[in-house]
């Protein structure tokens, strides 16, 4: 095993993108899509055949662990405030599956407070490193699932978050631009909500307390990035409502979001 160059790759026909660790003699490897369908982790030999003009080697390595690298997604949902009890898109981010589609899930609960919430989110994709970061967040007074296409530089609340904040017509960045539209396929989630008939369409404001305050910083935060940044707004759940108020069911918000999830 004399000279074994840092990264080699497989050889194969269907090839995706893996991270093979092999004591540290391996870096980075393409694998047969076949494997895809195993676990995550699995203990198998695998031949690593770099080619050329000459011919080279074959080296084999016994029991190599092979880890899947899937996409990751990062999903958010904020805690009560006000007077309500609960959160309809915690409620509903809270009961996902760690797994949806192409996407591994990490949920974080987020404080309803202007500024430490994109904090929040901030900190734990320092670590992540997501591919997609996705805030959901609830808006009393509406009745479908609201995928929103812009997020704007301005901080306007009529109630205070739950820092006791109340801040009138600032911005949300000082100096930065006025709007960011959405990175993630707005029109497509749109679609696919109907496709699963749930109720839903694109908003084209998504306000100007915290919702709008993360979904902008975030947005000013990754422009220019590989990162890509959406927010959805829920309705309140029927609980939340009452009589005088639209609402959704939490399986159908639940729904939503995987369905959501998978246009993405």
């Amino acid at each position: 095993m004399d000279n074994i160059p840092a990264a080699v790759p497989l050889v194969n026909r269907d090839k995706e993108a893996l991270l093979l660790r092999a004591k540290g003699l391996f870096q980075a490897v393409d694998i047969p899509k076949r494997d895809l369908e195993k676990s995550r982790r699995t203990e198998r030999t695998v031949v690593a055949v770099k080619s050329g003009e000459q011919g080279w080697p074959v080296w084999r390595i016994r029991k190599c662990e092979v880890r899947i690298m899937r996409k990751k997604l990062l999903i958010t949902g904020f805690e009560p405030f006000g007077k309500d009890t609960v959160n309809s898109s915690w409620e509903a981010v809270s009961r996902l599956e760690d797994r949806i589609g192409d996407y591994e899930l990490t949920k974080l609960l987020l404080p309803t407070v202007f500024g430490k919430a994109a904090e929040r989110v901030l900190a734990e994709a320092e670590t992540l490193c997501p591919d997609v970061i996705l805030c959901i967040g609830q808006a009393g007074g509406r009745s479908a699932v609201m995928p929103e296409m812009v997020a704007i530089n301005l901080r306007n609340a009529s109630i205070e978050d739950n820092a006791g904040n109340k801040p009138q017509d600032e911005p949300v960045v000082p100096g930065g631009d006025v709007a960011y539209f959405a990175s993630v396929p707005v029109r497509r989630i749109a679609e696919a909500l109907k496709a699963n008939e749930i109720p839903g369409a694109v908003s084209y404001s998504a306000g100007a307390y915290v919702c709008n305050d993360l979904f902008y910083t975030l947005r000013h935060h990754y422009e220019g990035t590989e990162t890509r940044v959406g927010f959805i707004h829920v309705p309140l759940l029927p609980e939340q409502a009452g009589e005088q108020k639209p609402g959704m069911s939490l399986e159908n918000i639940v729904r939503a979001l995987r369905a959501a999830a998978e246009a993405i």
